[in-house]
């Protein structure tokens, strides 16, 4: 298909119908997050927001895709647009591109943050908040750096889309490459999170498989973030950019969409029980539910008549057990008293 001006290319097409599918999907997942918390009449967390804000700013990516497309000429071969309309567009993609350098980052940062504090909040012993919390931490900077460089990169800021360029750049391909591994990295540090802790569980051989099942969707979410690295490294930064950054532009939508659908899945179980119960189908949950629960001595006991509060999340206590001999002992006894203390928390 030959060049028109303001006229989608077909990469262009593909990045915008990528981006809102995806942005769409992940709108439901999270507006189900929200359905999950009235349903069980209890107030949205600090992890359900950032999760929100997080989907704000995907919706915000995906306009900033569209506007790539359309007036930037996104997915177009340098040489098949004309010399002033490529040069209109050259200085309009690399504005958009740093909207898009600021506004992506943002949201990696709070789902991630998201789920760690949704971790945090299932497996509630001290050790595991200080490894969160340093995971979490992390993934922030890594935020805040990816900001950066899109910034400053080149000096001064508007040398990226200056015709007459006056400043000077750095290396992008390593710089963009070295941001797209520490990703992946930090996907990977969010979703190994909880594995020591499902190892150490009380709970019998198949819930144990279906838990980490259900913590292994964060793959879905790396897969997602290589595939983006491997775009990156396509990318021709000073030839064949408006053409190259395609890939890019619709990897990140969909590694942040599906990063939103993993960690609304994980507190969406009680939704799942109610779905079942209308076709007379109990989970396991449900049917052992408040069965054990580990007493002060570490030792599990019996509690079916036990009453659970109605502001419970995703896994019974009874079901997600850390074996006290795990524990260093200045921790033992602190962390066992915490865990029979579950009937309180929103998550287990």
């Amino acid at each position: 298909m030959p060049y028109q001006d303001h006229v989608l290319s077909p990469g262009g097409l593909t990045s915008i119908v990528l981006a809102t599918v995806f942005s769409s999907l992940a709108t439901i997942f999270v507006a189900l997050r929200f359905w999950v918390r009235r349903l069980k009449h209890s107030r949205p967390l600090l992890e359900d927001w950032t999760m929100l804000a997080a989907l704000i700013l995907e919706w915000s990516y995906a306009v900033i895709v569209f506007l790539l497309a359309y007036d930037g000429g996104l997915g177009w071969p340098t040489l098949e647009v004309p010399a002033g309309a490529l040069e209109n567009q050259a200085k309009l993609i690399d504005q958009y591109a740093i909207a898009g350098q600021t506004v992506w980052p943002s949201s990696q940062g709070l789902i991630k943050l998201s789920i760690c504090l949704t971790f945090i909040r299932i497996f509630f012993t001290r050790r595991f908040r200080i490894v969160a919390t340093i995971v979490y931490s992390i993934c922030i900077g890594w935020s805040i750096s990816t900001i950066l460089v899109g910034y400053l990169i080149c000096t001064p800021l508007y040398s990226q889309w200056s015709l007459d360029f006056t400043g000077t750049c750095g290396n992008e391909t390593i710089a963009y490459i070295s941001l797209g591994v520490f990703d992946v990295l930090t996907d990977i540090m969010v979703f190994a999170l909880p594995m020591p802790m499902l190892y150490t569980l009380r709970v019998p051989f198949r819930a144990k498989v279906a838990l980490i099942g259900t913590f292994c969707l964060g793959i879905f979410t790396i897969v997602a973030g290589i595939m983006r690295l491997v775009a990156v490294i396509g990318i021709d930064f000073s030839t064949n950019f408006q053409q190259d950054l395609v890939a890019d532009a619709y990897w990140c939508a969909i590694e942040a969409s599906v990063g939103m659908i993993v960690g609304s899945s994980l507190v969406l179980r009680p939704l799942l029980d109610q779905v079942l119960s209308l076709f007379g189908v109990l989970t396991t949950s449900h049917q052992d539910r408040g069965q054990s629960h580990l007493s002060s001595t570490g030792n599990l006991k019996s509690s079916r008549t036990r009453n659970w509060p109605r502001d419970d999340e995703f896994i019974r206590l009874g079901d997600v057990q850390v074996r006290p001999s795990k524990l260093s002992p200045s921790e033992s006894q602190e962390d066992t008293e915490t865990l029979t203390k579950g009937a309180a928390s929103e998550y287990v």
